[in-house]
């Protein structure tokens, strides 16, 4: 049975933050967000406080996977692929946090107005 996101999310309570899809070598892993725990926000095990912090992690973890295939010869074009990759996923995160923000200010602009 192929259990979609949604299907997912409901039955395990989290829901992947990582929104960045590039995929040099190997994709971002997971950044889950389970809202109950104490520490909500997880990659590959590893539980952060914050958001952000869990998502560099996970950009880290991509750029490892994909300068270890370019030195392996399973990729062509070298590491400095991997780290333009690297920037690329953190730009999309803080892209992420700036719209998020743009989007509270907004909200609180308009209640404030009403």
């Amino acid at each position: 049975m192929n259990v979609g996101a949604n299907e997912n999310q409901a039955a395990t309570g989290t829901v992947n933050v990582q929104t960045f899809t590039g995929a040099i070598g190997a994709p971002a892993p997971a950044v889950e967000n389970n809202a109950a725990a104490d520490r909500p926000f997880s990659v590959n095990g590893a539980t952060f406080l914050n958001e952000g912090a869990a998502i560099q992690r996970s950009c880290a973890i991509q750029k490892n996977a994909c300068a270890n295939a370019a030195n392996s010869g399973q990729i062509e074009g070298g590491t400095g692929q991997c780290d333009a990759q690297e920037a690329a996923c953190l730009a999309s995160a803080n892209a992420k946090v700036r719209r998020t923000i743009k989007a509270r200010t907004s909200n609180k602009a308009r209640a404030l107005a009403a």
